[in-house]
């Protein structure tokens, strides 16, 4: 093998897209929604506090992965 640790250094570059894919997108749709609608309608447990920890989440996981490249 040329570089055995290519795979996994593979995957943590998958996991900024996959953080943008599954946390910071849904995050950004939920927020665009709520301002053109209001808050009145159907909203899920945890509200605000909820997509503050969602986004924290996000951003702990590429700060890990950006140390872990250093």
């Amino acid at each position: 093998m040329f570089y055995p640790r290519g795979f996994i250094v593979a995957l943590g570059y998958a996991a900024f897209s996959l953080v943008v894919l599954a946390i910071f997108l849904p995050v950004a749709m939920v927020v665009s929604q709520r301002k053109q609608t209001g808050l009145g309608g159907y909203r899920v447990k945890g509200g605000q506090a909820g997509l503050i920890i969602a986004t924290l989440a996000g951003i702990f996981i590429v700060m890990v992965q950006i140390l872990e490249m250093l």
